[in-house]
């Protein structure tokens, strides 16, 4: 649980340096060397556990545990596709959903809010993904601008999901 929680604040932190008024990236940059060892160990570890059936609230940890390292995994691949979180923080109408994330993982969140954030994100997401598709049938953004800033936002959306679905289990995996 607590290499979970230490993968995960240093993942956050990054994203949130990347995504936050400085769009620093220097964390990003190093941030598989420093956390796929750590990530890879917890992997042979949590592989290595054998948890009897009859231990209902060791099953319900290890599995909310499992679930937590997926989550990671898939936040850490996120984290190094720079070129979708440029694209974001170039755009205007991005910014401030961008701004919002960074600023939440910087900050010690329950699941629960972090779940509402994400589902606020996906919401705004879903409106701007339309915007810049009737800009692009209007004329306003060329067909190159297109894809970009919808992967952008999904980019987003789902960097805001696996903060949430991290931070979930981790508390499952304390309080079960």
């Amino acid at each position: 649980q607590a290499v979970v929680q230490a993968i995960a604040r240093a993942i956050f932190a990054a994203l949130a340096s990347a995504l936050g008024p400085a769009r620093d990236f220097r964390g990003l940059s190093t941030l598989g060397a420093q956390v796929q060892p750590a990530l890879t160990e917890l992997e042979d570890y949590l592989a290595r556990i054998r948890v009897p059936p009859d231990r209902k609230t060791d099953l319900a940890r290890y599995s909310a545990l499992l679930h937590a390292f997926d989550h990671l995994s898939r936040l850490l691949a996120r984290a190094g596709e720079h070129n979708r979180i440029a694209t974001l923080t170039a755009d205007g109408h991005l910014l401030r959903p961008g701004a919002a994330l960074a600023a939440s993982l910087i900050r010690d969140l329950s699941a629960d809010r972090r779940e509402r954030l994400a589902a606020l994100i996906t919401s705004r997401a879903k409106r701007h993904r339309r915007g810049v598709l009737l800009r692009e049938h209007a004329g306003l953004i060329p067909v190159s601008d297109l894809f970009p800033l919808t992967d952008a936002i999904r980019w987003l959306e789902r960097v805001a999901h696996h903060a949430a679905r991290v931070t979930l289990y981790a508390e499952k995996a304390l309080h079960k």
